[in-house]
């Protein structure tokens, strides 16, 4: 059974941060996150090297120790067409859907579909398919949880494979409504529950099998957001590091409890399964 999404939360306002080249992105992404901060995104000029950050940031005191930021102003985010821009970027996109059919990922040949939206997935970046070759490989009968679930596709094709049920959850209350619309699509809403972070707990006997496709800075972040996991005998399929972060990453991942089981690589982009 879906549960109903709770209603969006009071948002922080948006800012656009100027930041100077003395840090770099992930330590500047970061460092704001550790200040409770929601980062949308970050960017770099070509020319001028200086980096740039969208974010939510909920009083701009939390701002002041930050010496290497240089501007910060409000911003409003433009209006973004989503059908041109999957139309454009999406896999196997044609009749307003982007097409994923499993066979290509070794699974039974099935065929989901996805509308254009705001959650991150339209198959187009090497960590999704990186992650359905793992999930593919792993998958048996578990319940997934899908940590920064974007359009649903991992949550999706996890159920499509034979997952018996899945939990979607996102800091983004329109990438959960996006997920949603993709689970309704594939006749797949009854089999899964979409949520926040503060609000899923796991209450299950069985082990579950995590999904997280993410940076890992936001890895961290999403890891620490739900300890109800923390405890629990579980399968961890991770994606969204790059090769020279390898080593930084399986530390991090070792100080959680996590044992490397499975490696692979797709364009300098890295995912692993872990046994917790």
């Amino acid at each position: 059974m879906i549960l109903p999404l709770n209603q969006e939360r009071e948002k922080s306002p948006l800012y656009c941060l100027k930041i100077e080249p003395t840090i770099n992105l992930e330590q500047a992404w970061h460092t704001l996150e550790s200040l409770g901060v929601e980062v949308l995104y970050g960017s770099e000029e070509e020319e001028s090297q200086q980096l740039e950050i969208v974010a939510r940031i909920p009083t701009l005191d939390v701002l002041k120790s930050l010496n290497w930021m240089h501007t910060c102003t409000p911003y409003i985010l433009p209006e973004i067409d989503w059908q041109s821009q999957w139309a454009l970027h999406g896999h196997d996109y044609h009749d307003g859907f982007v097409h994923l059919d499993l066979a290509d990922f070794g699974g039974t040949s099935h065929t989901l579909k996805l509308l254009p939206g705001p959650g991150f997935g339209d198959l187009s970046h090497p960590t999704t398919r990186l992650v359905l070759h793992l999930l593919v490989y792993y998958l048996k009968d578990q319940i997934i949880v899908d940590i920064g679930c974007g359009s649903g596709i991992l949550t999706l094709a996890a159920l499509a494979l034979g997952a018996s049920y899945a939990y979607g959850i996102d800091i983004d209350s329109a990438a959960l409504e996006h997920t949603y619309q993709n689970a309704c699509l594939n006749h797949l809403e009854q089999k899964c529950v979409f949520c926040f972070p503060p609000e899923f707990t796991w209450k299950h006997s069985t082990s579950a099998l995590i999904l997280m496709n993410m940076i890992r800075s936001e890895q961290e972040v999403a890891w620490n957001s739900l300890p109800s996991l923390h405890t629990q005998k579980s399968l961890c399929l991770t994606s969204g590091i790059r090769e020279e972060e390898r080593e930084i990453y399986l530390a991090q991942t070792a100080a959680w409890g996590w044992f490397l089981e499975k490696e692979i690589q797709e364009e300098g982009w890295l995912a692993f399964a872990f046994r917790n």
